[in-house]
């Protein structure tokens, strides 16, 4: 009876072992270097900036759709852990920070929002619906840390909710410049996904 008890001990410590190691993401080779040269496409972009604003953020050109576009490819897994790392990095290299709360909401969680657009992956428009679902989520972030900023500053509740829905309203242009750009961008993007990942498999 013990060595049956043991046995099913063993099993269940190997079965819980080989889940958590099918549980973890292990990133190829391939993708961290397609990853890290789209983050920097977006880096570089997002430093191009049309109107910087006083408290932080900014009207860039289109630099979070090369983040998306990781999720897209290679799916929402791989998609997060690089928006995540993005976010860092803009919050390593430039971020406006006030309050710890504010920091997380706005660099890594708010940029990691971009990551979800790999749940889209396999469906029609499914770049642009990633793209917008995922810019949704990270203006919400926005506006949740606008809310503790105008709030440190004295602001009602409802005065805080309602300036931060306007100052966040920054981050609009470039999802509507992004959205009417994707169809044209496109058949270059599916040129570049045939070029580094089908070429790559083949």
């Amino acid at each position: 009876m013990s060595q049956i008890n043991e046995s099913n001990t063993v099993t269940k410590k190997e079965a819980l072992a080989q889940a958590s190691t099918s549980s973890k993401v292990r990133l190829s080779t391939k993708e961290i270097a397609i990853s890290g040269l789209l983050l920097a496409l977006a880096f570089i972009l997002s430093n191009i900036k049309l109107m910087p604003l006083a408290a932080g953020g900014s009207i860039a050109m289109i630099s979070m759709i090369f983040v998306s576009l990781i999720g897209y490819w290679f799916g929402a897994k791989v998609g997060l852990i690089a928006a995540l790392a993005y976010g860092f990095l803009q919050l390593a290299l430039g971020g406006y920070v006030i309050h710890p709360v504010q920091m997380l909401f706005d660099y890594p969680i708010a940029f990691m929002c971009l990551g979800f657009s790999g749940l889209f992956r396999n469906k029609k428009h499914g770049l642009a619906i990633g793209f917008l679902v995922g810019n949704i989520l990270k203006y919400l972030c926005h506006v949740f840390t606008g809310v503790v900023f105008f709030s440190e500053a004295g602001a009602s509740l409802s005065a805080s909710l309602s300036y931060s829905l306007v100052y966040n309203a920054y981050v609009v242009p470039e999802v509507i410049i992004t959205l009417i750009l994707i169809p044209i961008l496109l058949p270059v993007i599916y040129r570049l996904k045939i070029t580094t990942l089908d070429n790559s498999q083949a």
